[in-house]
C-alpha cells in the first residue's frame, strides 16, 4: 500500500512499526507522539461518524435480489473490520497493541473489557460472512446473517463512542 496521501491526512494515524513490513522505499514512519495524545477522540470520531453511513446503508440493499447481497457486504466490511480496535483503544487499550492484533484476539479482549454484545455481533458478521462465502453465495439466509451483524456492530460502535464522549463532560 502507497502511504503518501495517507500521511498528510489530519487524522491518520499510521499502524504500529511492529506491525509493519515495508518492501520497498524508506523506513515506515512512527505515529506522531502528539497524535498518540489524541488517538482516542480520533478513534471516537471515527465511530460515531458511522451513523452517517448507517443511515444511508438502507439503500445499498433495498431492493436488490439476494445474488447481489455480496456487494452490501463489500460496503459493510470496511466500517466493520476497525471498529474492535476503535473501541478498544477508547476503552484504554494501548494503540500499539490494538492495531496488530487479530480479530480473534480483538473478540477476547471485547469480551473481558465488558464489551460482550460487540464481541458477540463482530464475531457473528465474520462467522456468517464466511459460511456465506463457502457457500458459493448460494446461502442468502447466512448473508443476510452477516449483514444483521453488521448493522448491529455499527449500531454498538457508536452507542460506545456516544456513552464515552458524555463521559468527559
Amino acid at each position: 500500500m502507497i502511504l503518501n496521501l495517507l500521511l498528510h491526512e489530519e487524522d491518520y494515524i499510521p499502524s504500529p512499526k511492529n506491525a509493519i513490513s515495508v518492501l520497498h522505499g524508506i523506513d515506515y514512519p512512527g505515529p506522531d507522539p502528539f497524535k498518540l495524545k489524541r488517538i482516542k477522540m480520533i478513534d471516537c470520531q471515527h465511530l460515531i461518524n458511522a451513523e452517517q453511513f448507517l443511515r444511508k446503508f438502507p439503500l445499498h440493499v433495498i431492493d436488490r435480489p439476494s445474488k447481489y447481497l455480496w456487494q452490501s457486504l463489500r460496503n459493510l466490511v470496511w466500517h466493520i473490520s476497525p471498529i474492535g480496535s476503535r473501541v478498544l483503544s477508547i476503552r484504554g487499550t494501548p494503540y500499539e497493541n490494538v492495531w496488530g492484533m487479530n480479530r480473534t484476539k480483538i473478540v477476547a479482549l471485547l469480551n473481558e473489557s465488558g464489551e460482550q454484545k460487540l464481541a458477540q455481533n463482530y464475531s457473528q458478521f465474520y462467522f456468517s460472512g464466511w459460511d456465506y462465502f463457502l457457500s458459493n453465495y448460494a446461502d442468502t439466509n447466512a448473508g443476510r446473517k452477516a449483514i444483521i451483524a453488521g448493522i448491529n456492530v455499527l449500531r454498538n460502535g457508536i452507542e460506545i463512542a456516544k456513552t464515552y464522549l458524555s463521559s468527559l463532560k
